[in-house]
Parts: C-alpha cells; sequence; structure tokens
C-alpha cells in the first residue's frame, strides 16, 4: 500500500506543472472567449488561427452565385433611388 501511495505520489509530482500548465491556458482561454478580460495578445492570435482556418478551409475557385453590383450615378439616374422594387432586382 505504501509503495502504490508512493508510485501515485510521484506520478502526480511529475504531471502537476503540466496539468497546472494546462488548465491555466484552459482557464485564460475561457476568460478571454468570455470576454472576462482582453488581451491584445491573445486576440493577435486569435485572429491569426482564424485567419489560418478560412485559408484552409475555403475552395480555390470562386463561388459563382455571388454577384457584385457596381452602382454609378448615371444607373442611379436610369433606377431611381434605393429602395428598388423587385421587378427591378429581377430584370438584373
Amino acid at each position: 500500500m505504501a509503495g502504490l501511495i508512493a508510485n501515485l505520489s510521484a506520478n502526480l509530482r511529475r504531471h502537476l506543472p503540466i496539468s497546472g500548465l494546462a488548465l491555466l491556458l484552459t482557464a485564460l482561454f475561457l476568460s478571454h472567449s468570455g470576454e472576462l478580460f482582453h488581451s491584445s495578445v491573445l486576440q493577435q492570435l486569435e485572429n491569426m488561427l482564424y485567419d489560418a482556418r478560412i485559408v484552409l478551409t475555403l475552395p480555390n475557385t470562386p463561388d459563382s452565385s455571388i454577384v457584385i453590383v457596381d452602382i454609378d450615378d448615371d444607373s442611379l439616374a436610369q433606377i431611381g433611388r434605393w429602395p428598388w422594387s423587385a421587378i427591378s432586382w429581377r430584370s438584373w
């Protein structure tokens, strides 16, 4: 029994620093994401990881269902002011 306790104590001492660090980092990230405090370093890290995730998951081809409409002054003079009717949108 004493050997088991000594072995358990040795394992606990060996893993305590890493477990403590993991617990501390988890608490730090949770409190940051819960907006309990603001850290510009964590915000930068979060932004960089978000950008990397977007780059890795986006397809390499543009989405054909997205259309960019540039409305200039001549078009406004022809179509009229916003809001436009659904008929105007369908004709495009």
